[in-house]
């Protein structure tokens, strides 16, 4: 622990890790606050971000302003040589192949499918779960998907000063079916636009309850 808290402590890495690694702590970091993945973010902005990145901390030289490249091609605003940014590009090209596939299959799963699991067959109001309440909303408001409720949670957002956008709300409804807990101004806003005169919906009513955690066993070593 010393030695990782040691700045002076060298990290032994190639190039190729180094970007990979920054790449997928970008993504995770984007999806976990709740920021919507698209394919320009995963296939040119992050990539010429993390291009920036490398030039700066030193992993990569400066490309040279004064040179003029015999085929142009622009990376961040710096130009460099065609081939140059081919190469590049190609050190990220199984990561970026795998969050734009992780992209697809999130945009094709069966939320339907999702709900079924947990709508238990006798409805009981005292044992509700994230999951009822979302389908007791959709089957109230007659709703075939939850864009309505988003965009109403949205406006609520938008109205307390926490600007979080449609699909960011959208992205939220799906976790908390997920049973992916998302941070409490979001759960807020969108029971708050659940919640109708004759039934409230509390925030709280929206998490799935933590999983206990198991600690693991120590083992004793046999004593002589």
């Amino acid at each position: 622990m010393d030695a990782i808290l040691n700045p002076d402590f060298e990290i032994v890495t190639t190039l190729r890790q180094r970007l990979i690694e920054t790449y997928d702590a970008v993504v995770w970091s984007i999806d976990h606050n709740q920021i919507p993945l698209t394919e320009e973010l995963l296939e040119t902005t992050i990539p010429e971000t993390l291009f920036e990145y490398a030039v700066v901390s030193g992993w990569l030289p400066e490309p040279d302003k004064d040179s003029a490249p015999a085929e142009p091609c622009y990376i961040s605003g710096h130009p460099v040589e065609k081939r140059y940014a081919e190469s590049f590009f190609a050190l990220l090209e199984d990561t970026i192949a795998h969050w734009l596939n992780e992209l697809e299959v999130d945009k094709d799963r069966d939320w339907e499918e999702k709900l079924k699991k947990f709508i238990p067959s006798k409805p009981d109001p005292s044992k509700d779960t994230p999951a009822t309440l979302l389908e007791w909303w959709r089957q109230t408001n007659i709703q075939d998907n939850f864009n309505l409720l988003a965009e109403k949670a949205s406006n609520i957002s938008r109205t307390k000063t926490n600007f979080k956008t449609f699909e960011a709300m959208l992205s939220a409804i799906y976790r908390i079916i997920d049973e992916t807990n998302v941070n409490r101004e979001t759960l807020e806003c969108v029971a708050e636009a659940m919640s109708t005169p004759v039934r409230t919906v509390a925030w709280h009513g929206l998490r799935w309850p933590k999983k206990p955690r198991t600690r693991r066993r120590r083992k004793i070593a046999n004593k002589e």
